[in-house]
């Protein structure tokens, strides 16, 4: 699989009484990330950022991630992960799925999907 990751600065603050609220992470906790959507060209996965953060401005305040990804038959595709510790990263995806907004957490280091 070959990968190559292009990031974006924070869109919107974390407060100060979210961070104190979370647990510190731990070494395995520091290395997920949500998958929020996948794209055929770069410059539709960055319009599609655009628009999630528009619609979902009050949680999505973590980094924006895009990531080519080589799927053999299927070619090549754009992801969109929201990056960040695994605590901050959980709650954005808990908050995206109620609102039903895709969001599967994927392992940093490998991009498969976490159980």
């Amino acid at each position: 699989m070959s990968l190559q990751a292009h990031r974006y600065k924070m869109i919107a603050p974390i407060t100060a009484a979210l961070l104190l609220s979370l647990p510190a992470p731990t070494q395995a906790e520091d290395q997920v990330m949500a998958h929020l959507a996948s794209f055929r060209s770069q410059a539709a996965a960055e319009r599609s950022w655009h628009v999630l953060t528009d619609q979902y401005s009050s949680i999505l305040y973590t980094e924006a991630r895009l990531q080519v990804v080589q799927l053999g038959a299927k070619g090549q595709w754009w992801r969109i992960y929201a990056d960040g510790d695994q605590t901050i990263v959980r709650m954005l995806c808990d908050s995206m799925k109620r609102r039903k907004q895709y969001c599967v957490l994927h392992d940093r280091d490998n991009l498969q999907p976490v159980r």
